[in-house]
């Protein structure tokens, strides 16, 4: 599923902290009918994942989390600083080049779908919106209240 502000989801956050995508996943939980699930959560969204897991216990059948967010205090935070400010195609090549062993994979292709998508109405607030709640002063902010 797509979360607020990522995809082709709504672009509105709200505070954009863990409250907001954790509501997001179980609402979607509830509209689609599902009464137990498998959750596997990538970076933030592995600490979305944990957060529903322990306000719905009973909803979760098991957690995969991948590299997740939310497991200690520290981040990669230039990287964040980075996809948030970046804005010209150089600027992001160094950035998404942080993702992948071999930066020679980080294609002109999806340098520029990456600004394209940015370029959409409400990303770039959305982004920075969650960066300010997730990741205050470098750090992960949602870690210390599991």
């Amino acid at each position: 599923m797509d979360l607020p502000g990522h995809g082709g989801a709504e672009k509105q956050v709200g505070a954009g902290d863990v409250e907001v995508f954790a509501a997001a996943a179980a609402d979607a939980m509830a509209t689609l009918g599902l009464d137990r699930v498998h959750l596997v959560g990538h970076s933030m969204g592995g600490a979305i994942a944990v957060a529903v897991a322990r306000r719905q216990p009973e909803r979760v059948a098991s957690l995969t989390l991948i590299c997740a967010a939310g497991l200690g205090p520290e981040i990669d935070g230039p990287f964040i600083d980075g996809f948030v400010k970046a804005q010209r195609r150089r600027e992001m090549q160094q950035v998404l080049a942080g993702l992948v062993h071999d930066p020679a994979l980080i294609s002109r292709v999806m340098i520029e779908e990456t600004l394209r998508y940015k370029r959409l109405d409400g990303v770039q607030s959305a982004l920075e919106t969650i960066a300010r709640a997730w990741f205050p002063d470098g750090r992960q902010a949602f870690w210390n209240q599991q």
